[in-house]
């Protein structure tokens, strides 16, 4: 178990209006594998805390470094934190973690504990996770680590935590902070940029961030026509990676420097971003097709 949102921030008014009144709602444990081989979770059960048995659970086996959520709410989370989230189900539905602290144990088979242990609401423990809307986050997943003391426990770096992702630190998790956003491939605002998209591209600089989208455009090298995207890049976005992806058929996407041309030198926009054109090798040719994209992703660390 390396994340627990035991006391959630209050519903918003449209969580409420969807009828998630209660905070519990929000509540949820994940865990993940450290491992280097596949787990079969069939044996697997929550047995102090909450009561959940993943035999018969929509995730049942959970490849290296791969995430699993337990939740109170499956609806709940997934208007808080959107779609496509790891989530096994939910735990009974008698069943809440304890605002104040308690044991929660995860048992294989008959009972035979894989972790036990206590949290609690008070220092040593860390306190942001009592109600102030973060999560209580492992500091190192590593299996020596003792989840009974509370040193090794620290407050999510973000709103809302992360459940079902890896924990952002940098930048990037600074200005989802700033903008109380959890996750990155929610919708930034009313725009139809994902706060990740949002964030590389400096939408945030622009009246109307959808204008901060990148643009295909033709350029020329000596007579000949090439297919070149156009894009913004945040200068501060140290923590994100990005390339230009290429293709025929919108199926199968390439990028590299055997596919790809850096057309100019970034252009400093002036307003913390630099605009970037990249272009096909391939010249526009009536008889296929070119097509390409901008890749965003997180860099590991």
């Amino acid at each position: 178990m390396i994340e627990e949102m035991y006391h959630p921030s209050d519903p918003s008014n449209a969580e409420y209006a969807a009828g998630h009144t209660n905070d519990d709602d929000f509540e949820f444990i994940e865990l993940r594998n450290i491992g280097m081989a596949s787990l079969d979770l069939t044996d697997l059960r929550l047995t102090k805390g909450v009561d959940f048995d993943f035999l018969g659970s929509k995730i049942t086996q959970l490849d290296p470094g791969e995430f699993v959520l337990v939740v109170s709410n499956l609806e709940a989370m997934e208007m808080r934190y959107g779609l496509g989230l790891p989530i096994a189900g939910e735990w009974d539905t008698k069943d809440k973690l304890n605002n104040g602290g308690e044991r929660i144990k995860l048992s294989f088979g008959a009972g035979v504990p894989i972790q036990d242990f206590s949290y609690d609401d008070k220092t040593p423990w860390p306190t942001e996770p009592d109600g102030a809307g973060f999560s209580l986050v492992i500091k190192s997943e590593n299996a020596s680590t003792d989840p009974n003391v509370a040193a090794n426990w620290k407050s999510s770096s973000v709103p809302f935590g992360t459940p079902g992702r890896d924990i952002l630190s940098g930048p990037f998790a600074e200005w989802m902070a700033a903008q109380s956003q959890a996750n990155p491939y929610s919708n930034f605002g009313s725009s139809s940029l994902s706060n990740l998209l949002a964030y590389s591209l400096g939408a945030d600089f622009k009246a109307n961030p959808d204008t901060a989208l990148p643009s295909m455009i033709v350029v020329e090298n000596k007579g000949i026509s090439y297919p070149a995207l156009s894009y913004r890049l945040r200068q501060e976005a140290s923590d994100l990676t990005h390339r230009v992806e290429v293709s025929e058929n919108l199926q199968t996407w390439q990028s590299g420097d055997a596919l790809t041309v850096i057309v100019a030198p970034p252009f400093n926009n002036g307003d913390g971003t630099d605009t970037h054109i990249i272009r096909s090798i391939y010249p526009l040719d009536i008889k296929s097709s070119r097509f390409l994209r901008l890749h965003v992703e997180i860099s590991p660390r």
